[in-house]
């Protein structure tokens, strides 16, 4: 088996479909970002599998979630 990880902004839920992932992990950490053009547009995930909050978290418990 082989894993591809993808690591960008996808403000929309129809990128998030074009782009179909089999899992998403949602890095809430900020509540704007430095573009308004994004912030204008952006809509929360309709589902996530894991949620990050903040920056204080252990990669390995971020980890284990992702497993379970």
């Amino acid at each position: 088996s082989s894993y591809t990880i993808s690591d960008f902004v996808a403000p929309t839920q129809q990128i998030r479909k074009v782009f179909d992932a089999d899992l998403t992990i949602w890095m809430n950490t900020i509540s704007k970002s430095r573009f308004n053009d994004t912030n204008n547009i952006f809509e929360k995930p309709d589902y996530i599998e894991v949620e990050v909050t903040n920056f204080d978290y252990n990669i390995n418990d971020i980890l284990k979630r992702i497993i379970q």
